[in-house]
């Protein structure tokens, strides 16, 4: 049982992933001049709520790499500290704006992520109590 959980962990990984590499094609191939990360996480939340793309189709990998999500924040805190005489020579304003856009992001992470899980879990227990209404 846990191997068919990895892997259709890893498979719902590669699929959130071939879905980047599309979109970052299709923006390179058009030339538009948006980030192509910001405009996949839009079309992919549009497709999720119109239901043209089932959350269960990627519900498990996603939350795999949002449980993994801290990691990906160490690379920040390695280049703060790279280019600290940067930072250190523009003063107090640049420090400030660097913590808190990452706090800011951290905090739009964490409250995106319970959001999504409790309507996840309210989902399941409507469905839950729907079939026991059936018994």
């Amino acid at each position: 049982m846990k191997t068919k959980k990895w892997l259709k962990i890893i498979f719902q990984i590669i699929a959130i992933s071939l879905f980047y590499e599309g979109i970052r094609w299709f923006v390179g191939f058009l030339e538009i001049p948006f980030p192509p990360n910001v405009l996949g996480m839009v079309i992919l939340f549009f497709l999720l709520v119109a239901g043209i793309i089932p959350i269960s189709w990627i519900s498990d990998g996603a939350d795999f790499l949002l449980k993994y999500m801290p990691i990906l924040f160490v690379p920040f805190g390695v280049a703060m500290m790279n280019y600290w005489n940067t930072i250190k020579s523009s003063g107090v304003p640049l420090f400030l704006v660097l913590t808190l856009s990452s706090f800011m992001v951290a905090a739009a992470t964490g409250y995106s992520a319970r959001y999504w899980q409790q309507r996840k879990n309210k989902e399941e227990n409507s469905e839950v109590s729907a079939y026991a209404d059936h018994i």
